[in-house]
């Protein structure tokens, strides 16, 4: 019986967590926003939010760009890429967000044919 509790009692604090543990992308919404357009390209401005009633230590936000896209710089963001699919993670002075709190960052898409949008994969 004791070992029936130590087992239990494992299991519960192995619950406890994960629970705890949470990605940063599930606390967080993304708005992306196309602010400029030109034949060859156009620049996104992004919004990330905090939904959550807790604060966040970090964030991340995955996209595709459409075919014969991809993205030239950036700012306030570090990306990394498998094109076409994209992941924006923040950077050190903007990943922490208090309830209801948002940051921005952007990036410059170059296209071959005509701009389109990227998708948006998560938060």
């Amino acid at each position: 019986m004791t070992r029936l509790w130590r087992v239990l009692g494992a299991l519960v604090v192995g619950l406890a967590a994960t629970l705890v543990v949470a990605s940063p992308a599930h606390a967080t919404t993304v708005n992306f926003v196309k602010t400029v357009e030109w034949p060859n390209g156009y620049i996104i401005e992004a919004t990330v939010t905090n939904n959550l009633v807790t604060p966040i230590t970090g964030w991340e936000v995955g996209f595709e760009l459409p075919a014969g896209e991809y993205v030239e710089l950036s700012w306030n963001v570090r990306v990394g890429q498998a094109e076409p699919h994209y992941v924006c993670v923040n950077t050190e002075h903007n990943g922490s967000l208090r309830p209801g709190e948002s940051t921005t960052f952007g990036f410059v898409v170059i296209t071959t044919n005509k701009p389109g949008m990227p998708i948006i994969l998560y938060p």
